[in-house]
């Protein structure tokens, strides 16, 4: 009967120790996915800024080629227009922006620098900016107002605590405070 106890044990301790070993096989093996994951997120982060990066430089380069281009808008639709073209959907009681590719950049700024003389018209001159920096443009106005945020040359412009800053992305514009409108500058344009 000692004996017959004895065994069972002995078969009861093998098991335990079977059992044990895979266990410790099974954690060993949990700890090296686990690096293998840690490694693979470590480089999937690496890429993401990479993509980044890449993005920005591309519509860095795309607002380059854009460098001489322009928008007008409420120009009232007239069919007399064959050198530039109108963009967006035609609707009803709208006028469509008109969309103009100089032969030059000095012809571009020439004529950007005199759509101050349009502001009683409603005619409005605008910059030709790659969608990711017309949208962080609405964001940076929406954040700072529209009395303190330019755009010149395909770069975003604000005054901030009266220091002029420049807005790449929204990084940039995260780290600025919220502003309300009694403390807003009205800056005077024409000393930019």
């Amino acid at each position: 009967m000692l004996e017959t106890s004895v065994a069972q044990l002995k078969a009861d301790f093998n098991v335990m120790k079977h059992t044990f070993e895979n266990q410790e096989r099974v954690s060993l093996d949990i700890v090296q996915k686990g690096q293998t994951i840690e490694s693979m997120l470590l480089k999937l982060e690496q890429k993401d800024k990479r993509i980044n990066t890449l993005e920005i430089r591309l519509d860095e380069m795309d607002q380059a080629c854009r460098s001489a281009n322009l928008r007008i808008f409420n120009l009232k639709e007239v069919n007399d227009f064959e050198v530039c073209h109108r963009v967006g959907r035609k609707e009803e009681g709208k006028n469509r922006p008109i969309f103009i590719k100089l032969v030059s950049i000095e012809k571009r700024n020439l004529i950007y620098g005199k759509k101050k003389h349009l502001k009683s018209t409603g005619v409005v001159v605008k910059e030709d900016l790659t969608s990711f920096i017309a949208e962080l443009l609405r964001k940076t106005i929406e954040k700072i107002g529209l009395r303190n945020v330019w755009t010149e040359n395909g770069k975003i412009f604000a005054i901030v605590n009266r220091w002029k800053i420049i807005v790449r992305n929204l990084e940039d514009l995260s780290g600025i405070r919220e502003f309300n409108s009694y403390r807003r500058i009205c800056y005077d344009r024409n000393s930019r």
